[in-house]
């Protein structure tokens, strides 16, 4: 899926986590899936710069984002606020029954093992159900990719995505699992 817009710096972005649903409308989303279960569904999406995931277990939401700084995102309910820098786990015990870990990375590398994964990452394209490349700032460079992969059962959901970031030669990864205690 082809795009008409460019990344911003990675240094721009931010990860939130909240305790309520996020309006959709304060993003531009290119693809999306919803997973159901008895227990629980989620809603993922591939933003310009990042993601959503919108996890319902009990009438109750959580909602992670990962979105440039400049999105105005609400303060009620907000858990988590951070820019996206270096490697950091959150953990959070919902009195609502849910269990929710995640790790977010940004890694920043040469150009050479750049190439590398992103070369990786579109042959990984090919096997997962949510893939979106952006176009590039310019011919001759990389396109930006998204790419996320889940895993659900019936007490659990995990998410890996990957947000490539060829201007500065940065990759952001984030995990994050939902489970049902």
């Amino acid at each position: 899926m082809n795009l008409s817009s460019v990344r911003p710096d990675v240094s721009e972005i931010q990860f939130h986590l909240f305790e309520r649903s996020v309006h959709p409308e304060l993003f531009t989303r290119h693809q999306g899936m919803t997973i159901r279960f008895k227990e629980y569904a989620a809603t993922i999406h591939i933003c310009d710069a990042g993601h959503t995931i919108c996890f319902q277990h009990k009438n109750k939401l959580i909602t992670e984002v990962v979105t440039p700084l400049e999105t105005p995102l609400p303060q009620e309910k907000r858990l988590i606020q951070h820019h996206l820098k270096g490697c950091r786990d959150h953990e959070y015990e919902f009195s609502f029954g849910v269990n929710y870990q995640n790790c977010c990375q940004v890694e920043q590398v040469d150009s050479e093992v750049y190439y590398r994964i992103h070369e990786e990452l579109l042959i990984d394209s090919r096997k997962v159900k949510m893939v979106c490349q952006f176009p590039s700032s310019h011919r001759f460079s990389l396109a930006p990719l998204s790419l996320i992969h889940t895993e659900a059962i019936e007490d659990s959901f995990l998410v890996h995505t990957y947000h490539t970031y060829p201007e500065n030669y940065s990759i952001i990864k984030t995990q994050s699992l939902f489970e049902l205690g």
